[in-house]
């Protein structure tokens, strides 16, 4: 009999075809993949659990339009990101002039910041050879690289390994191709100038660094304990794959970072890697996505596990990206990102309540509603109201302005709101500490709209221990010593070991314009 092929999104979605089929588990629960060493997949929220336990972790997200799946968490401390042969050779316009090469590098860089912010570990992966590897290079290896190369005037020349590059190339100096130490094997400039003390580097004379656990970076990860592996660099179908494919095989997870990868054979190659490594190897994301993440999401659940509630953002998956993205947007929109803070994914939706008026995301309300605190939507760890309009946007000298910082601790029993019916129970105000007293907002005359900007804060480290927050030393510029047009609560946030897990904001202006 001939197979049949059926195409499915969910488990659930077997057993309602076909209710004879047996399944060993509950389909709604948490499904484990491996033996001792687990995944676990929430059929709920799509997403693979890569974190091994770990209670700090960062989600990247995948387009289940494309995947049948919504992503994965990972844990940063056991993450590494793998850049691969973005070398001089491999990408300057003297040697093999790599476009989409080129082309990765910005993207790369948001990624390497991103990582540093998280605490994700750097591994710089290059070919760099000596007479030894040479002597015993196999015949396959050398004949990859065995090619003509052109000048601008049409010219070529036989080039392999360890070959003498003609003196005009690169930085003038003659050199031997890909040989350890030498200006064509080094990390291309803008890639270069972000490199750090402490980041790691390992040379490779294969087209992986993972093919012999004897290899430095085999032994180093294997003592590391890291379990995730994020890939970019160049050539995707090449050097990146074959590393990719034996990571994968020695137990690794493996994440592509797609545009921040790029290959010259054409034919469709890049995409056959996308697919090989988000079908079955592991997962694809790229720079944005990954970029977006805030690891403190899950440091927020992490640190009110106690309480055995949940967020504000509703179950249904289209719904809570829906109400995302709005909130990114308006956010955009007011330029509140990027310049009170960076762009993020918001995981909860935080909501300020005055008696006669709330904070709707840029509606505006007379300064004689906020004379008192609000009441906040549900107990967010730490809450922040800061103007970086003062005293005027045109004129932002004194901003940012502290109005409003506040805590909740363990000892608060605070009131959640049902995610599953999407509604918002406010908390009263006195539930919370004081970090600094509510000062309301006033905006002076002739001075414009000023915009007044919640923020909801979380521990990067996803500690449950009481935090020892700095309280600021003045109102003006968080208390920070700046000249300069704006400072404030995401300096503050970045002191104190926070990141932004949520925002809001309204308008207020002074009657006299």
């Amino acid at each position: 009999m001939a197979a049949t092929t059926v195409e499915i999104t969910h488990v659930n979605e077997v057993v309602a075809a076909d209710p004879e089929i047996n399944v060993d588990h509950n389909v709604d629960e948490h499904v484990a993949f491996g033996g001792d060493d687990q995944w676990t997949y929430n059929p709920k929220t799509r997403r693979f659990d890569l974190s091994r336990g770990s209670k700090r972790k960062l989600t990247v997200e995948a387009d289940d339009g494309i995947r049948n799946h919504r992503g994965c968490d990972i844990a940063p401390e056991k993450s590494l990101l793998v850049i691969v042969d973005m070398q001089n050779y491999f990408i300057h316009p003297a040697f093999c002039d790599h476009s989409g090469g080129i082309e990765a590098v910005q993207p790369l860089l948001k990624v390497i910041e991103k990582c540093r912010n998280e605490g994700i570990d750097i591994c710089w992966l290059n070919w760099g050879i000596d007479e030894t590897e040479l002597k015993n290079m196999p015949p396959a290896v050398t004949r990859a690289f065995n090619r003509a190369m052109l000048h601008e005037n049409g010219h070529g020349w036989r080039v392999n390994l360890g070959s003498w590059l003609p003196e005009e190339q690169g930085n003038g100096v003659k050199e031997r191709c890909l040989f350890t130490g030498t200006w064509n094997a080094d990390i291309y400039d803008p890639l270069k100038d972000v490199m750090r003390e402490g980041d790691l580097r390992f040379d490779k004379a294969r087209m992986s660094g993972l093919w012999s656990p004897e290899l430095p970076m085999h032994k180093w990860l294997r003592q590391s304990e890291k379990k995730t592996l994020l890939f970019a660099g160049v050539n995707t179908d090449q050097c990146l794959l074959g590393t990719a494919t034996d990571a994968y095989s020695w137990g690794w997870d493996v994440i592509l970072l797609g545009d921040c990868a790029a290959t010259m054979t054409g034919l469709g190659a890049q995409a056959v890697c996308d697919y090989n490594i988000a079908t079955n190897m592991g997962f694809v994301t790229d720079s944005e996505t990954f970029s977006l993440q805030q690891a403190g999401a899950e440091l927020y659940h992490a640190r009110l596990d106690w309480q055995e509630q949940r967020p504000v953002f509703l179950d249904d998956e289209d719904k809570r990206k829906e109400q995302q993205k709005k909130i990114i947007h308006e956010l955009k929109v007011a330029e509140i990102t990027p310049t009170v803070f960076e762009q993020f994914v918001p995981q909860l939706a935080i909501e300020a309540s005055w008696k006669h008026d709330s904070a709707k995301l840029g509606n505006t309300i007379d300064t004689s509603d906020v004379k008192k605190a609000p009441d906040i939507s549900h107990p967010q760890l730490i809450v922040a109201l800061t103007d970086p309009d003062a005293p005027s946007r045109d004129d932002p000298k004194w901003s940012e302005m502290c109005h409003w910082l506040i805590t909740y601790g363990p000892s608060s029993t605070p009131a959640f709101p049902s995610s599953s019916s999407g509604s918002s129970s406010l908390m009263p105000s006195k539930s919370y500490d004081d970090i600094y007293e509510y000062y309301p907002p006033g905006p002076p005359p002739k001075t414009g709209k000023h915009r007044y900007v919640l923020v909801a804060l979380a521990p990067r480290n996803g500690t449950r221990e009481p935090l020892d927050l700095e309280k600021p030393r003045d109102r003006r510029h968080w208390g920070f010593d700046y000249e300069g047009d704006r400072v404030g609560v995401s300096e503050w946030a970045k002191r104190n070991g926070l990141v932004v897990v949520g925002a809001n904001f309204f308008y207020a202006i002074n009657g006299k314009q």
